[in-house]
């Protein structure tokens, strides 16, 4: 009897180890299909940060990892989804490089947004190229200098009489169309993005980081994501 018992037990923990590999490599293939996420079995998913675009707010050579809201956005179970806002850290799969990745939603339908960035004209003055767009082999020339060129090559004329052709203005801007966000990172010197591949439509957005789970904070709580960007001149 206790052999039957024990042999249950094997099998039942063997049952259920499968089931959570098979849920979570479906759950990671709807990932790159916008189609199929809408069905993502798990109202959360735990994310771990790669790479720096996202400094200071995410910090991955600290080993944190990180819970994403999955449910409230895309569930088809609900008539209530929420929305995505202005100032989301969110996680996507960026259909130009085929990658999952997480970013800040800069802009949402129907607001006004710069090309080269909120930061371009300051990074500018501060001597970095091209307002701070990091080069990116993928996107050469980048969606803000390709959109400048095509539609922005007038002249502007200034109050003082001076005038100057607006593809050196680097506070272009344009309007995020319907169904789209304008996604940024954090550290806009080492963050390829919108001002690389253009708006993003938001079936492409997987979910929002709402907290960090590791490591915690020194009360011993949670870090809970907020909406303000850092500004990369902050010390």
């Amino acid at each position: 009897q206790q052999s039957h018992r024990s042999s249950k037990k094997s099998k039942y923990f063997v049952m259920s180890l499968t089931s959570f590999f098979a849920i979570n490599a479906f759950g990671t293939y709807t990932h790159f299909h916008d189609n199929l996420f809408q069905y993502y079995p798990l109202p959360f998913a735990i994310d771990v940060g790669v790479g720096p675009s996202m400094l200071p707010t995410l910090t991955p050579d600290r080993g944190e990892l990180y819970l994403r809201d999955v449910w409230s956005h895309r569930s088809i179970f609900s008539n209530d989804n929420r929305e995505y806002e202005r100032g989301d850290v969110v996680t996507m799969y960026n259909p130009y490089s085929q990658s999952i990745v997480t970013k800040r939603i800069v802009g949402v339908e129907g607001d006004t947004i710069q090309m080269f960035g909120e930061y371009a004209s300051e990074l500018y003055k501060r001597d970095k190229d091209d307002g701070g767009v990091p080069v990116d082999g993928r996107f050469n020339p980048p969606f803000c200098q390709t959109m400048q060129q095509e539609y922005l090559e007038e002249d502007i004329t200034y109050n003082n009489g001076t005038t100057k052709n607006r593809v050196d203005n680097y506070d272009a801007t344009m309007k995020v169309p319907p169904n789209h966000v304008w996604v940024e990172g954090d550290n806009p010197l080492e963050s390829t993005d919108s001002r690389h591949y253009g708006p993003l439509p938001t079936s492409a957005l997987r979910g929002r980081i709402v907290l960090r789970l590791w490591p915690m904070m020194s009360s011993g709580g949670f870090y809970r994501m907020t909406g303000e960007r850092p500004s990369p001149f902050s010390k």
